[in-house]
């Protein structure tokens, strides 16, 4: 429930135990917050063993953008119906967000890639 205006020239500090600690940031851009799901939305997003999994209930468009913003990967034609593994073409493990554009909206999720 803490906010932190991260900027250059100035840091935070914050003591936690040794672990992983899987959804406990987010990064907040304007007044949204990056990486969650819509509500409702019928797109799910993961990966596992370095590949992208995507299932939707209609064709989508996939892009992956590292936490700069920057796009590093775009698939433009994803079949809807099923769960369909996309590979990923770059070797860095980071978090990620993948956006998925259907007919019906756009969903952004965040993922862990661990490669």
């Amino acid at each position: 429930g803490e906010f932190y205006y991260l900027q250059t020239g100035r840091s935070h500090t914050l003591n936690l135990q040794a672990g992983n600690y899987r959804d406990r940031f987010y990064l907040r851009r304007a007044s949204e917050v990056v990486g969650r799901a819509q509500v409702g939305s019928s797109v799910r997003a993961f990966a596992f063993g370095g590949d992208l999994y995507i299932q939707a209930a209609e064709n989508a468009q996939v892009t992956i953008y590292n936490t700069m913003g920057v796009a590093l990967q775009h698939f433009a034609q994803v079949p809807g119906g099923g769960l369909r593994r996309l590979p990923i073409d770059f070797p860095l493990a980071g978090v990620y967000l993948v956006k998925v554009a259907t007919a019906s909206g756009t969903t952004e999720q965040r993922i862990w890639l661990d490669k």
